[in-house]
């Protein structure tokens, strides 16, 4: 499930959608940059992926299907 497309969401549910197994200990901001799928970020909030609300509407397990 994608972080919540609102203003409210948490750096944890950034870490969930990550997948916590990946982070050593508690997660960071940072620690979710290096982690995150570039295609996952959602363009007009991604800017320049220094903080928490670029992470607004992100999916890490998006994909895409080209037929």
């Amino acid at each position: 499930m994608a972080v919540p497309n609102t203003s409210t969401f948490t750096l944890q549910q950034v870490v969930n959608e990550i997948g916590t197994s990946k982070f050593k200990g508690p997660g960071d901001l940072k620690k979710c940059f290096q982690l995150a799928s570039s295609k996952g970020f959602v363009s007009s909030y991604a800017g320049s992926k220094n903080k928490l609300s670029n992470f607004r509407g992100y999916s890490h397990g998006s994909s895409y299907n080209l037929y």
